[in-house]
């Protein structure tokens, strides 16, 4: 009974974990709401992405002498608050420090949730326990542009779309208090093996190493790239059909559709074709569906245009940090946290495309998002076809 609940809440916190997928969708919003300049809105995921490259090794040494249990709970009670400031919030900075606050803590809960997971799961359930997750963050992630939209038609035409804070502040909520009283199960026990958490020191000393630098550099231009095509989806739709904000944030709903459906696809394909082909055939269709998007003026091209990026999108962390691993089989802990750095391209690469964007308009933000496309591919085309050398 114990085990379930944990399990139970498990699934909880990675529908809490969609909040990181939200970044985007409250960008458009908040930029609407508070008549923010691009610059400015390009901040907005910068402190919710930033954090990783910040806390994830911090995290890892938290979770190392606290527990996996406590660290997750810990996680969870930085994102409530976060999540209660969003809602209520009505100035430039508090609506910075909720998603700071937001981001601290998805970095802490990304970096112990899958490990509190693999301490209650074991064998061949654990992939497919994982695999649930995965499934509840992808439906947060679905479900968060259509709460907002229905917040905005039926609650209010300003403000009415923070009722998705209120959702995600629901489920965590539920989370935390199935977590507390679950009790530490005998499979969760702090690390008193001897071995100690890889420090900041040890992370940067593998990035002399090629293929994890090689790495670190893709997972940080693919996160760049995904953050920043939920945000200039919604900014395409409405300049190119003049749509109200609404309804053309439900460009994101439709990305995150097609990366679904593109995992779930990876699950049969990649099993049959090497992470090298795997990577190029996710690249070209995300060439192909940003250059659509650059191009098409049509309700469908674009629509077409978006499901191309969310399926070529679908498997690249994936893939990029499964060569990692396989290229350091013996210090896959120190490359596991290198690599959650690299989401911290999140942050960077939106920040420039405000920048951009107030210059040279969407095409700025187009030009950004390429250069992030062309990192990966270069990574792609640069792996070689036998066990990488380090």
């Amino acid at each position: 009974m114990k085990k379930t609940r944990l399990l139970t809440a498990a699934l909880l916190c990675f529908f809490a974990m969609g909040a990181l997928d939200l970044v985007g969708l409250a960008t458009n919003y908040f930029k609407a709401d508070m008549s923010l300049s691009n610059s400015q809105a390009g901040f907005i995921p910068g402190l919710v992405s930033v954090w990783f490259l910040l806390v994830s090794i911090p995290a890892g040494r938290m979770m190392h002498f606290l527990g996996k249990r406590v660290t997750v709970l810990s996680a969870l009670l930085v994102i409530c608050p976060s999540l209660i400031i969003a809602f209520f919030c009505k100035a430039y900075w508090s609506m910075l420090a909720a998603m700071a606050m937001m981001g601290i803590g998805c970095t802490i809960l990304v970096v112990s949730l899958n490990p509190l997971v693999a301490s209650l799961v074991s064998g061949q359930h654990l992939a497919s326990t994982l695999t649930a997750g995965q499934c509840a963050k992808a439906f947060a992630a679905l479900a968060a542009p259509a709460i907002a939209a229905l917040g905005v038609r039926y609650i209010a035409p300003e403000g009415g779309w923070r009722i998705v804070f209120a959702v995600f502040l629901v489920m965590s909520l539920l989370a935390a208090l199935l977590l507390s009283f679950s009790g530490q199960p005998d499979a969760e026990t702090i690390d008193s093996s001897g071995t100690s958490p890889a420090s900041l020191r040890q992370c940067l000393a593998s990035l002399r190493k090629p293929a994890i630098l090689a790495a670190f550099l893709a997972v940080l231009c693919h996160v760049g790239s995904d953050v920043g095509i939920t945000i200039v989806l919604p900014q395409i739709f409405q300049k190119r059909l003049a749509l109200p904000i609404q309804d053309a944030t439900l460009s994101v709903t439709v990305y995150y559709v097609a990366r679904l459906a593109g995992a779930m696809a990876g699950i049969l394909i990649l099993r049959k074709i090497s992470i090298k082909s795997g990577l190029i055939t996710g690249v070209i269709l995300l060439i192909a569906g940003l250059v659509l998007a650059g191009l098409a003026q049509s309700y469908w091209s674009l629509y077409l245009a978006v499901a191309l990026l969310g399926f070529g999108n679908a498997n690249i962390c994936a893939l990029i940090i499964s060569r990692a691993l396989l290229a350091v089989p013996e210090e896959q802990n120190t490359t596991s946290a290198v690599l959650t750095m690299g989401f911290a391209g999140g942050a960077l690469f939106p920040l420039l495309m405000g920048f951009t964007t107030d210059s040279f308009g969407i095409t700025g933000a187009i030009a950004v998002i390429a250069i992030c496309i062309i990192g990966v591919l270069v990574y792609s085309l640069n792996l070689k076809s036998n066990k990488e050398q380090i």
